[in-house]
Formats: C-alpha cells, structure tokens, sequence
C-alpha cells in the first residue's frame, strides 16, 4: 500500500532548510521519524491510499492523473512562498506527522486552482 499526493518538489535551498531543522529535532532525542529529504514535498491533494492487489487506486489513474494536471499547469513553473506556523498529526498523543505551513502569492493559488479543475472536470474519479 502505498500514499499518493499531488505535490510540488520544493526547490534544495528549501529542503536543505527542512532538513537542518529534522536535525535539530533529532538531536533532542526526539522518537519522530524524520522524512528523507527526497520525500520533502508540499502537499496540494491527498489522492489516498494504492492498492495494487486491489486496482483501486492504481498505477494507470495515477498516470492518467498526471496526464490531466499537467497541461493545467504548465505555465506554473516556479513561484514564491513563504513558511509559516507548524503543527503535528494527530493532535493529540505522539505526533506522527510534524508540517510545516506555507504561504503562497497569487501563482501558487492559481496553480492548485487550475489543478483541480482538471480533476473535477474529469468528474473527480481519481
């Protein structure tokens, strides 16, 4: 099983940033399991989980999904953001997921707009 997102690859300089900051919370001892900087992305959808042994959530529709999103934002190569606020999942007891917030200008919005669009136009199947 495996999660899939619609994400956005954040630039090294950012990444480098994160992972500074997993270090210090490693070296408090801390028992949270860091994210690889490989897998440091800005979340703009939870697609869910894939089965594979099912078809549910398959290879293929994530591949079709892509070929639908693309086109909508092609024209949104780079754009700024900012960090801002931090929080954990859940909220409650030991958190398994530590976020970090953003911000985005008017491009970061109309790309996740046009994104999904796509999808909704294609009836939001994927």
């Amino acid at each position: 099983m495996m999660r899939a997102f619609i994400a956005i690859k954040l630039s090294d300089g950012i990444v480098a940033a994160i992972s500074d900051a997993q270090r210090t919370l490693a070296s408090a001892n801390s028992d949270t399991k860091l994210v690889a900087p490989q897998n440091i992305h800005i979340t703009l959808k939870f697609l869910g989980n894939i089965d594979e042994a099912t078809g549910v959530g398959s290879p293929q529709d994530l591949e079709r999904l892509g070929n639908l999103i693309a086109p909508a934002i092609a024209s949104f190569k780079t754009f700024n953001i900012e960090a801002y606020g931090m929080g954990s999942f859940p909220e409650r007891g030991t958190p398994r997921v530590i976020w970090v917030g953003c911000r985005g200008g008017r491009r970061h919005t109309e790309g996740n707009r046009h994104a999904r669009r796509a999808i909704q136009q294609d009836g939001g199947n994927t």
